[in-house]
């Protein structure tokens, strides 16, 4: 998936940062199906299925430069439209589902380069 972000500082200080982060993208959806139809397994390969969609919204909290705290919503939408079935492959289903996850995490930034 390909994102465009937009970044949003609220409190900018020399051991404190406070941010928003809103995140927008699409992109292709390779994935596998296993299937059984009328008897007729199929373990499935790695394949273009469809497309899938996606947003999040972020609030980002830093603290002496190499700590996190964050909360984050986001939704995606999978959108099947080349699910191949059965083991010929004659078999063709379509389907789209909705996703939402909430995340909470915290961390360390381990800084690599010298600003």
């Amino acid at each position: 998936m390909i994102n465009l972000l937009k970044r949003t500082e609220f409190i900018k200080k020399k051991n404190i940062r406070f941010s928003a982060i809103g995140k927008v993208g699409a992109g292709p959806l390779i994935s596998y199906t296993i299937s059984t139809v009328l008897g007729n397994y199929d373990k499935g390969a790695f394949y273009y299925h469809g497309m899938v969609y996606g947003l999040s919204t972020t609030l980002r909290l830093e603290l002496l430069q190499y700590f996190f705290l964050e909360t984050s919503l986001q939704g995606a939408l999978a959108n099947y439209t080349n699910t191949r079935l059965g083991a010929d492959h004659k078999g063709l289903a379509t389907h789209r589902f909705f996703s939402m996850q909430y995340i909470y995490g915290a961390g360390f930034i381990l800084p690599l380069s010298k600003h």
